[in-house]
């Protein structure tokens, strides 16, 4: 098993249910140094530190990555698990501000299509983005290729997140619903997760000023050891 662990350390019930399901695996890969604390110290369960396998995937199609599909530079956008609406009119009137002179693409796609609340929380952007590009990948290469690109990725997204730090593409990260994205960004010294409108505005003013490298082999390495029951 591969997996990000954050059980409810209160509750004893869910502790005792992810100690069942642990137990009944060959081989556990913990995806950030957390989980692995977590699944070794609490669960009692033997563990491996890796990653998730996404680097893997993309150091295999790199070469296959289009160039920008864009000729002007441009924001990339995605939502979050447990984004919320009501945060949109800031949150597009601090990236107006920030690049007037670019264009503002919503990325989207998965080989499931669009996430069920994906539509309502594009409606509440462009309210205030009338101008918003939905971007519609229709293949892992052309959805890496807008998030390479990108001057800025602004997300949510666990998956689009890592797929940046591959790239070394300058990333904001909006908490999700588990710690899980700021644990990675722990792990490899990145800004963490926004939660507020504050710590929003102060990340987007911060951005230039960090130094934005690429981590494809850092995490490939790690992602390797998920296979080491081979």
């Amino acid at each position: 098993m591969n997996h990000s662990c954050y059980p409810k350390l209160g509750n004893e019930k869910q502790i005792y249910y992810y100690k069942c399901a642990y137990s009944r695996c060959n081989y556990v890969a913990a995806r950030e140094k957390k989980s692995h604390e977590l699944i070794t110290n609490i669960l009692g369960i033997d563990a491996t530190l890796s990653f998730d396998s996404l680097p893997l995937l993309v150091k295999k199609v790199e070469s296959e990555i289009p160039e920008s599909l864009y000729k002007e530079k441009y924001v990339c956008l995605s939502g979050a698990v447990n984004y919320n609406k009501e945060n949109s009119s800031f949150i597009a009137g601090e990236i107006l501000k920030k690049y007037k002179n670019h264009k503002l693409v919503y990325l989207v796609g998965s080989p499931s299509g669009m996430n069920n609340e994906e539509p309502d929380v594009i409606e509440s952007l462009k309210k205030f983005m009338p101008e918003l590009i939905i971007h519609d990948a229709k293949s892992f290469t052309e959805w890496l290729s807008v998030i390479k690109n990108s001057v800025v990725l602004i997300s949510g997204r666990y998956h689009y997140s890592i797929a940046a730090m591959c790239f070394g593409t300058p990333t904001i990260c909006f908490s999700s619903n588990t710690p899980k994205l700021d644990e990675i960004n722990k792990m490899f010294n990145l800004p963490g997760c926004v939660r507020t409108h504050d710590e929003f505005t102060k990340a987007l003013n911060e951005i230039d000023n960090l130094t934005w490298q690429p981590l494809s082999k850092e995490m490939s390495d790690l992602a390797e050891y998920n296979y080491n029951f081979l």
